[in-house]
């Protein structure tokens, strides 16, 4: 009798044109079947388009979905000739909607588990001087960090109204990672998807 290959867990990533991403995805790629989506997406690309402002397109990517890793955001970099208000509005629209609109979707679609990554910007508002530990409430320093925030209480929200399994992982600062000089970072993460992704 022939063995049956084991169906690999199937993972919707959001923000997949990113360098963090690209980083994560490589370590997670022998292990889940990734389907790697991005506003900046081509259709027949390795990355998917996919705008997390539309619900109905979110709806349909989450289709046969296990698991989501939600790592979209709205860059600074694709946003350094936006007006102050303009530069507002677009974080709270992706960052903050977009966010609901993954895990609305992921809630109907029956997604086993959602990885949402926070921000230390969520709790950089302190003085230098303060210890920040887990006593301390958050207190964001931007709008940037206060959308972050709510992406994490709205995971919570989600987790415990409609009992959709919901991780937060709060990354410091990634972009040494991203520059290959704290590799092991993606070490880390990569294993806590992992066992998050397993847990019951």
């Amino acid at each position: 009798m022939e063995n049956t290959p084991i169906a690999r867990p199937r993972v919707l990533v959001t923000g997949a044109a990113g360098f963090f991403s690209h980083r994560l995805a490589e370590r997670l790629e022998s292990r889940y079947d990734l389907v790697r989506t991005d506003l900046t997406g081509e259709e027949g690309g390795a990355i998917a388009p996919l705008d997390l402002l539309d619900y109905k397109a979110v709806e349909q990517a989450m289709e046969g979905m296990n698991l989501v890793i939600h790592l979209a955001i709205a860059s600074n970099r694709d946003m350094l000739d936006f007006s102050d208000a303009s530069y507002t509005d677009n974080i709270m629209r992706v960052n903050m909607i977009g966010t609901q609109h993954v895990l609305q979707a992921a809630s109907v679609r029956g997604v086993s588990r959602v990885l949402l990554f926070g921000s230390q910007m969520a709790s950089v508002g302190w003085p230098r001087r303060e210890r920040v530990g887990t006593d301390l409430s958050p207190r964001p320093m931007d709008i940037y960090g206060l959308s972050k925030l709510f992406c994490e209480t709205l995971g919570e929200l989600y987790a415990r109204q409609w009992q959709l399994p919901v991780a937060v992982l709060r990354v410091g600062e990634p972009w040494p990672a991203c520059r290959g000089e704290a590799a092991g970072m993606f070490l880390f993460i990569s294993t806590t998807f992992t066992k998050a992704s397993n847990a019951h």
